[in-house]
């Protein structure tokens, strides 16, 4: 049985991070609607071409920071801060070690990855440009979408909310 309780602590999670997944989909929407109008269709294309090897990079930040925060919790929930606060460290280390060979192989072999997943002519270069700026931020990217899963074990959900809204912000309006 749910009681009031569970579900005001339920709440207490869930709300602030459905409105950090609503923000990150607002990013590809207005990524979109810049490149579009910047470009046209072959920017845009390029960018859809490139979207898995964007996909990836949120993927590994994401994966090995939902493993870290359940060792870290798991420790944490059994009264070792210690081992918490070294599987947090760990995590740290893992993120790095995972961005920096993702960053070279994209720099070194984006177009033959971007030729695979069906990039042509004037798409294929948008996405190599494309891809060519990403790779210098996935040690940034990965480090990111790493530590999100750490901050929100750590109950503090409001401040992720709180720092994608303020990066939506500078990326839609400037502000």
């Amino acid at each position: 049985m749910i009681t009031r309780a569970m579900l005001k602590e339920y709440l207490k999670y869930i709300v602030p991070t459905m409105l950090t997944f609503t923000l990150a989909s607002v990013y590809s929407i207005v990524d979109g609607v810049f490149v579009g109008h910047a470009v046209g269709d072959a920017g845009l294309a390029g960018i859809n071409v490139a979207f898995p090897l964007v996909a990836l990079v949120m993927a590994v930040g994401t994966g090995i920071g939902m493993g870290g925060g359940v060792i870290s919790s798991i420790a944490k929930g059994s009264g070792d801060t210690a081992q918490s606060r070294r599987a947090v460290g760990t995590t740290f280390l893992m993120l790095l070690l995972a961005a920096v060979p993702i960053m070279v192989a994209l720099i070194l072999f984006a177009e033959p990855i971007l030729t695979v997943l069906g990039g042509r002519g004037e798409t294929l270069n948008q996405a190599i440009a494309y891809i060519a700026v990403i790779a210098w931020g996935v040690p940034f990217q990965i480090f990111v979408t790493g530590c999100t899963p750490l901050i929100r074990n750590q109950g503090k959900v409001v401040i992720i909310a709180a720092e994608m809204l303020r990066r939506s912000r500078l990326r839609c309006c400037g502000v």
